[in-house]
Order: C-alpha cells, then structure tokens, then sequence
C-alpha cells in the first residue's frame, strides 16, 4: 500500500526514503495495518491528499465517496452498496466523535460504520459509512451541500442540537416501541484499551450520545467499531483515559451507568 500510495502520488517508487517521501512515510506510520487492509489504494491516495490539504488549516476537512457493491463492510461481510463514506480530517481534540457525528445526524445523514485513526501530526483520519440507497451522494452538487452543512453544523452545536431534537421527534421514531440498552466493559480483550460494547435501539444521534457519555467520562475513544442491523446498533469502543491508561476497576461501575443512560437516551440534554 506504502509503495501503491507512492506510485500514484510520486509517479515512481524511490529506490530510497528521501525528502519527498517524508510526507507519505508519515501519514502511513500512523495508520494501522487495519486500515490498509480495508481501503482501495485509490481512496488511500485520495485521504492522504485530503490530509495534506488539512494541514494547511485547523478547520475541517471533508470528502464523499459513494461505495460500490464490489466493497464489502469488514465488521459484517455484507455488501456496501447502497452506503456512501464520509472521511473527515481536522485536527484531534476532547469530545471530537461526538461532534462529528451529532454533525452527520443533524444533517440527516444515518451512520452505520465508523473508524477512527490518529495521525501522528495531531490529527485524525475518521471515516464514517453513512446509508445513501437512491445514491443521492454520488451527485458532486449534492457532496458540496452536504460537506457545507456538517462544516455548519460541527461550528455550531446548538444547531446540531435543534436538527437533532427534530429528527427524533419525528412519527416513525414515536411510534416504535424502546429497545434497552445492554453494555459489557472488558478491560482483558486489548492490550492497551478498555473495550466497550453497546447494544441499542437505534436512533438519530445515537453515537453523538454514546461519544459524549465518554468525553463526559473523560476518556478518549481510540478506535469505535460501529454496526446496524436493522433496528439494532451493536458498536464497540476502545477507550483509554486522560494518562492513555485503561479505565480503572473502581471506576467501570460508573462508566456502564453512564454509557447505558446516553444509550436509553436519559443522558443529560439527550
């Protein structure tokens, strides 16, 4: 992938790292192999020249790829046409996911995959698969609106929270029955994270409420793994607190209360 990413960037392959390659050695020492194992060599160029676009501001940048039937999701196996994905590159801070994706909800879009990547400059590589059955994004005018709105609406959060408060209040959502929340917390499954998984009903703005519970935890989420079934979304979490550290005993009792609240939507402002 490192040597495809410099044959379409560079036009050849050095023979030896050198100054031009610096960049490009860079931005693929901060993926994980995880990523280069889902990504076509094609949008892999296509997000490093977004992050080198980012680079030069600290606002954030967006790109809209429309995804075809021959890509298929990692977590599930199933066919991703029908999806569009969404990559946003911006400078990394407390509470970021959240706001991405309160974002992408209040601009109606539904998220049902998402991945996060650090990239070693302070930035963040986060690519999230949103539903687009009619293909809608596949217009560059229509790209251009959308990218327009979730810029809005990430720099003006009581926006999003208005969008957001229509969108659940909608027929369909009033008239379907709850489904509780479960939430498991192991601190024995990842070498370096706490892993959360959550099982809920799905809603507009479900991973805005799920990120904030942590950011209100004060833990950041290093990589989330986001699924929908149907109605069902099963989303898993790595997480690790202010010191980059696990969450600790004492403190997971509290984290499940917390997360499980933002899940039912009994979080406060949710």
């Amino acid at each position: 992938q490192r040597e495809a990413l410099m044959a379409a960037e560079l036009g050849h392959v050095p023979d030896a790292p050198g100054r031009e390659t610096e960049p490009i050695e860079d931005f693929c020492a901060g993926l994980p192999t995880r990523y280069f194992e889902q990504v076509p060599p094609e949008r892999v160029h296509a997000h490093y020249r977004l992050w080198r676009q980012a680079l030069k501001t600290d606002e954030a940048t967006l790109a809209i790829a429309p995804l075809t039937s021959d890509a298929v999701d990692p977590a599930t196996g199933e066919d991703t046409d029908g999806r569009a994905e969404i990559t946003v590159i911006l400078p990394d801070r407390p509470g970021l996911l959240a706001d991405i994706s309160g974002a992408l909800a209040a601009t109606g879009l539904d998220v049902v995959a998402a991945e996060l990547h650090g990239l070693p400059d302070g930035h963040v590589l986060d690519r999230f698969q949103v539903q687009d059955p009619h293909r809608r994004l596949a217009s560059p005018a229509r790209q251009a609106a959308v990218i327009a709105s979730v810029t809005t609406a990430l720099g003006d959060p009581e926006w999003t929270a208005r969008r957001l408060a229509e969108r659940r209040t909608s027929t369909l959502q009033a008239e379907l029955p709850p489904v509780p929340a479960t939430v498991r917390i192991a601190n024995d499954v990842a070498t370096e994270h706490t892993v959360v998984d959550v099982s809920a009903g799905d809603r507009p703005g479900l991973l805005r409420d799920l990120a904030g519970a942590f950011r209100d935890s004060g833990l950041t989420v290093s990589l989330a793994l986001v699924n929908t079934e149907g109605r069902i979304a099963r989303d898993s979490f790595y997480v690790v607190d202010a010191e980059g550290q696990k969450v600790a005993s004492q403190d997971l009792a509290a984290l499940v209360a917390r997360v499980k609240a933002a899940a039912n939507g009994d979080a406060a402002g949710v």
